[in-house]
């Protein structure tokens, strides 16, 4: 015999989950289009998961893949500062390298925020 409260618990969790949509994966999901707000919040996840993999401060020798010294991703701010840089490797498909790569989303994702002035996430204000 089925316990009707657990069934009804496992139930609405399911919902709540699926109800949350690309919000549960933003690497490979984020916002459909540039309709409407993007943020650091959806830019973040991209950047640790794939271009801090080289380009973090945390990193060092053959685990930088190359990667400039100078040039890391750790935080909101160091993204702005190496924005103009990073964008154009982005959008010209030579960052991340081709064993990695972005999808076309994610390349797009970057754009969109930029053309939204780069906001940051409300707890990065």
């Amino acid at each position: 015999m089925t316990n009707p409260t657990l069934s009804l618990g496992v139930l609405l969790t399911a919902l709540l989950l699926a109800g949350c949509g690309s919000k549960l994966d933003p690497v490979q999901n984020g916002p459909a289009d540039a309709s409407g707000p993007i943020s650091w919040c959806d830019i973040e996840p991209i950047v640790s998961n794939v271009c801090a993999q080289c380009h973090s401060s945390t990193r060092q020798g053959d685990d930088r893949n190359g990667a400039p010294v100078s040039v890391n991703f750790d935080s909101y701010q160091d993204m702005l500062d190496n924005l103009d840089r990073a964008n154009t490797n982005i959008q010209a498909g030579t960052m991340p390298p081709d064993d990695v790569g972005l999808t076309e989303h994610q390349r797009n994702l970057f754009r969109w925020w930029i053309e939204q002035s780069t906001p940051a996430c409300a707890t990065n204000l």
